[in-house]
């Protein structure tokens, strides 16, 4: 049986970084967004956060909104849109933000 290829591991980013030894393209960042939004819930963290120096002052539900944000999003879009081009589609395009 041979081991299942990954498709990023050896192909390079438009910014030149090996997709597999970056933290974004190879989905490090927002798995350890995951486990850390995880570990804080299984500890229950924000709980006794308040008796440790500094703990009262975290707002903990910011941390899981940031915390889960990162786990969808902290990832490079670089593969998703190589894989619609090789589908024959095309990627969305990025949207200007509105002018003020």
């Amino acid at each position: 049986m041979t081991e299942p290829s990954n498709p990023i591991q050896d192909q390079f980013g438009p910014c030149g970084i090996l997709c597999g030894s970056c933290p974004l393209g190879s989905g490090a960042a927002a798995d350890s967004a995951g486990q850390t939004r995880k570990h804080i819930t299984d500890c229950q963290i924000p709980m006794w956060s308040p008796f440790v120096v500094g703990g009262e002052a975290i707002d903990w539900a910011a941390v899981d909104r940031a915390l889960e944000w990162m786990t969808t999003y902290a990832r490079c879009a670089f593969p998703s849109v190589l894989a619609a081009l090789q589908l024959g589609r095309h990627p969305p395009a990025a949207r200007s933000p509105a002018p003020p």
